[in-house]
């Protein structure tokens, strides 16, 4: 980008002084391209083109460069400013930036100025991809959150060739293997950035193969999108199909029974971090409207005097006890795989009666929370978690026809449920390889392939 460094800020000299300077995007002097950092020796890579040369970050960047000294602001005088969520990873743009008086923000905060590239240090923001461009600052100052680097764009590149270059997956593994701090709080220190290698163009070059990335970029977050919508459809086609039959005329003639007429509740156990056993335990990921997840079980560790107890049998319909209005009361039967997995006491256990299907009743409860019930109904004082108790459940008025109608109910609900999750899964290949296609397209642009 054509980037104008300026502290687009009032100084003690002349309110209104302005000194911006040369900016990366403009032709360079014969004298200034000489003056452009010495190649650093080339990683065990493929060759760059003729006229690259490898060089540090540190060597063509600023990092984190400080407020410029006499700087002085109206204290009332609105400022830009850029909390982590206003960046969005998946573009790895900013999408609504604040407003905030000087005098609010000027002390505590990140100073960047327009064009800077904002990286952000800590996890999981920096792996999820909260990394832009600092473009439409006020005079062409901004302040944010403190958990952003900052990497001002020397003359000899550009700010989209720095912000391109570590947005790809390859760089952010890097930056991820070389965390420091402890769990959960952990960053990337600035040296990290400062001796990364990093290829560089001629600035021609660079404004070409950025202009080529943001074409293509753009084609592939409009597939991504597209995908995605997609993907929402074919989700929500399990719901629609369940509604069909449990909201239907026939159904509302079926005689209801309680669920703890035709079912028993099976033992529920406590996961413990002092746990002797290890343990797999079933989670909310795990229960969907298709099916049982495996890729929902995850280790724990419980008491090993509780563990048998707490070992699911084949059949057995499991819902979410405690979870977030949107997940609690979601539903699957367990049939089996993976074997030998527990289930802790934030899920219910249900075990149907000879005259109750347990596919039936799976796909009744599946309607059920689909259609918001257990988010309205589930108890518990906290606005973000719900709870749904064994009473609750057990007083619960389910539909029980005959053996013959729930069969046939069943046969019905076979084909489209199984188109349902085809078409799921195909979406769900086809955005795959969509986002296979932004890192392959970033790696042949810093190996020279555009």
């Amino acid at each position: 980008m054509t980037r104008r460094i300026s502290v687009g800020a009032q100084r003690t000299t002349s309110p209104d002084q302005r000194t911006p300077s040369k900016t990366p995007g403009s032709a360079a002097s014969p004298a200034f391209e000489n003056a452009a950092p010495a190649p650093c020796p080339a990683p065990s890579t493929a060759p760059l083109p003729p006229g690259w040369r490898w060089v540090r970050l540190g060597d063509v960047c600023e990092l984190n460069p400080r407020r410029p000294l006499g700087m002085t602001r109206r204290p009332t005088k609105g400022t830009t400013f850029l909390p982590m969520a206003v960046v969005d990873e998946g573009m790895g743009t900013i999408s609504t930036p604040k407003v905030r008086q000087y005098s609010e923000i000027c002390n505590g905060y990140t100073y960047f100025e327009e064009g800077d590239v904002l990286f952000a240090k800590i996890t999981p923001c920096m792996q999820n991809g909260k990394h832009a461009i600092a473009i439409g600052l006020i005079d062409g100052i901004g302040f944010g959150t403190t958990e952003f680097h900052v990497l001002r764009p020397l003359d000899y590149v550009t700010s989209e060739w720095i912000h391109y270059f570590v947005r790809q997956p390859s760089f952010l593994r890097e930056a991820e293997e070389n965390f420091r701090g402890a769990v959960g709080q952990q960053r990337v220190p600035p040296e990290f950035l400062r001796d990364h290698l990093i290829p560089l163009s001629p600035l021609p070059e660079q404004r070409r193969i950025a202009a080529i990335l943001s074409d293509q970029l753009d084609a592939v977050r409009r597939a991504r999108e597209a995908a995605l919508a997609r993907l929402e459809a074919a989700r929500a086609l399990p719901a629609s199909f369940l509604r069909s039959v449990f909201e239907s005329g026939e159904a509302q003639g079926w005689p209801r029974v309680t669920l703890g007429e035709v079912c028993d509740f099976l033992p529920a156990r406590s996961i413990r971090l002092d746990g002797e056993a290890e343990v797999m335990t079933v989670t909310s990921a795990a229960l969907s409207e298709v099916g049982f997840l495996s890729d929902g079980v995850r280790p724990g560790r419980m008491a090993s005097s509780d563990t048998a107890a707490a070992t699911l049998t084949p059949g057995e319909v499991l819902v979410a006890r405690s979870n977030t209005s949107e997940l609690v009361g979601r539903v699957a039967r367990y049939m089996g795989t993976p074997a030998g997995i527990v289930a802790s006491d934030l899920t219910i256990r249900l075990w149907p009666s000879d005259g109750m299907d347990g596919d039936f009743l799976t796909a009744f409860l599946s309607s059920l929370y689909l259609s918001g019930y257990w988010g309205e109904k589930a108890g518990g004082t906290s606005s973000s978690m719900k709870k749904i108790t064994r009473a609750h459940l057990s007083s619960l008025l389910v539909p029980k026809p005959s053996k013959g109608s729930q069969a046939a109910t069943l046969d019905r609900l076979a084909l489209p449920i199984r188109s349902a999750i085809e078409l799921k899964a195909a979406v769900e290949s086809e955005l795959a390889a969509i986002d296979s296609l932004a890192p392959s397209l970033l790696r042949r642009a810093f190996s020279g392939e555009l």
